[in-house]
Parts: C-alpha cells; structure tokens; sequence
C-alpha cells in the first residue's frame, strides 16, 4: 500500500518524465506480483485495482488540496488594484494634443475577425513619461528595464488642500509633514504619487482640465524645489498624479516635470484608484509600451497593496 502511494504522488507531483517512469513501475510492479492486466488471479486483480483506485482518489485529492493552498499565499498576501482611467472617446486632452479615435480596422461580417485602428497621443489616458519628453537626448521609453518599472510608492494625500486652491502646489513642509504623520521618510527608489481627487473629475473634460475664459488650466501639482528636494534628500524615482500633469495646470515652467526627467525619473498622470492606496507599504507595477525612440505611452498601471 505505502509502495502504491509512492507511486501515485509521483503521479500527482512529478514532470512528465517522472510521472511516466512512475506508470511503468506501477505496470512492472503489477505484473511482478501477478495483478496482471491480461490474466492472473481474479482476486488479486480486484483486489489490486481498488487498492489502486482509492490510493489515486486520496493523492490525487490531497494534490489539488495542496496546489490550491500554494497559490493562496499571494492572493491573501496582496490586493491587487487597477490604477488605469479607462479609455473612451471622450477621454480629458491636453490642449493641442492629438484627438483619442478608435476606427473599425477588420469586421465579423467582412473579413470573420475584430480589430481596431488606435490613433491616440503617446501622453493622452492614464500614460507614463520618459525623460525625452522634455531632455533632448535623454532615455526613451524602450531604454528602461522592466526592474526600473516596480517600485514601492508613497502617496501624499492633499484633497483638503486643494479645496480653496486649485493649483495648490505640494511644498516641501507638506512632504515633511507627511514623513512625520506616518513616522517614516519617503523612501529611496519610490515613486511618488500625489492624490488631489482630481480622479473623479476625469468623466468631466471640462472640469477635470480645469480651462478658465482664457484657456488657461488648472489643477493641482508638485513644486519644483519640492521635486528638486525629493530627488536630492530621499532619492526617488518617479512622480505620479491623478491629474494631467505633474506640474499644477497653471505652471507654463513645468518645474517639478524638468526636474524629475533631469534625474532620469519616469512620471504617471491620469491616474486612477488612488483612494485604494495607504500612505505607504504598496508596489507599483508600470505597464508602459517599449516604443522605440517614445516619450512614454498610454499603461496599464496596477498597485500591490498588502492585506
């Protein structure tokens, strides 16, 4: 019976070569003992193929038990959350910025399969940015490594800040504060996300843009020195928003954007699910086109959060 059940954790556990090692000892062993297939004792044959039937059941069982409870850890580990706006037609662009349009390219009734054409600006829907954007010969998008685009992230709260304020700017007392309140600096490597609220504005172009009478836009941002002293005191690695740019939307110097790809960081906008996030302890997973030559692209952007 143990010998049996050798065989048949073999059989749940092995590789293909194993398994089938382990049914060409449980015919030979079968055969040795006269439980043979063709032939032998009647008795010994039941005998052997119920034995070998429960055997089976009760492995094979304990096998999904135990594959089940090996993919569980992950799962109960991590929440896993969508931080990409979903892309429509109708989506918020930047002034001047190619129009999103999705054509029929391949129909069902013509040609028995479904694709579109995707015109869309390489900065439009929830994106990430490349150096390049604004550093003539800087890194492009392909140039980063996938290692480059998991990094733990902090994210800085400042929705009752913006209220009285639409292009409140994130200063380096707000950032202070924050280390304070969660009892910890930012840490090195991570991406910084900044959470204005402004996600929920994004079904609204007019709102979430923020353009005035004379077409000047508005939302909230980082500093420039902010970003210069995240960069140079706590080393991170990339800036993120949920509004359409890094700067506040009435900032024409792009300060925090200039600094952030002076340091050869990477920056998220157009971001979603914020309000999922904690403070800090989340990983951020940046699914960004490898465009040859590109300044970013549209990306799927998901976050880890711990249980």
């Amino acid at each position: 019976m143990a010998l049996l059940l050798c065989f048949c954790n073999c059989l749940c556990t092995g590789n293909n070569v194993t398994k089938k090692y382990a049914l060409f000892l449980l015919k030979d062993y079968a055969v040795t003992n006269n439980y043979q297939i063709y032939g032998g004792s009647k008795m010994k044959s039941i005998f052997f193929y119920t034995i070998l039937i429960i055997a089976i059941f009760f492995m094979t069982t304990a096998c999904a038990i135990r594959n089940k409870k090996a993919s569980q850890p992950f799962q109960d580990s991590w929440e896993i959350i969508d931080l990409t706006q979903t892309l429509t037609q109708k989506i918020p662009i930047w002034p001047g910025d190619p129009e999103f349009k999705v054509t029929p390219w391949a129909t069902y009734e013509k040609d028995q399969y479904f694709i579109n054409n995707i015109y869309i600006g390489e900065h439009s829907g929830t994106h990430w940015g490349t150096p390049n954007t604004f550093i003539k010969d800087a890194r492009s998008a392909e140039m980063f490594t996938v290692k480059e685009l998991v990094m733990p992230a902090v994210v800085i709260d400042i929705r009752n800040l913006v209220k009285e304020d639409s292009n409140y700017r994130l200063s380096i007392a707000d950032v202070k504060n924050w280390e304070e309140k969660n009892n910890r600096k930012v840490p090195s490597g991570s991406m910084v996300i900044l959470f204005t609220g402004w996600q929920n504005k994004w079904n609204n172009p007019k709102d979430f843009l923020g353009i005035d009478n004379k077409k000047i836009l508005h939302w909230p941002g980082f500093g420039g020195d902010t970003v210069k002293f995240l960069i140079e005191n706590r080393k991170i690695a990339g800036l993120g928003t949920d509004t359409h740019g890094a700067d506040p939307g009435n900032d024409e110097e792009f300060g925090a954007s200039f600094a952030m790809y002076e340091a050869d960081g990477i920056i998220l906008e157009c971001l979603a699910g914020l309000d999922k996030l904690p403070p800090y302890g989340s990983i951020i997973i940046v699914g960004g086109l490898p465009v040859e030559g590109g300044s970013g692209s549209p990306a799927r952007i998901i976050a880890f959060v711990p249980k």
